[in-house]
């Protein structure tokens, strides 16, 4: 395909290739997680009254399975976003 651009049609576009487009956020979230952990115990151990109020603006950050679902919602917005513009 790549020598005869003729051949290629829109559906084989690269951004429809969900792997190329696929953004991964692990080393991020990785991150945040250390951060949030580390603020939320220095909340804990400074503020104890505002502690539960951290934990709960946070925990999107600090749970790992929140973190996929954003993660997830990203992705599925570039994809949308790529695909509407190859159209």
């Amino acid at each position: 395909m790549q020598e005869n651009p003729s051949l290629m049609t829109g559906l084989q576009h690269r951004c429809f290739d969900f792997v190329y487009l696929d953004l991964d956020l692990a080393p991020v979230v990785m991150v945040c997680q250390k951060i949030s952990t580390t603020v939320h115990s220095l909340s804990t151990s400074l503020c104890p009254s505002l502690a539960s109020m951290n934990a709960l603006v946070l925990y999107p950050l600090y749970n790992q399975h929140m973190s996929k679902i954003i993660q997830n919602i990203l992705n599925l917005v570039f994809c949308v976003y790529y695909t509407a513009q190859v159209s």
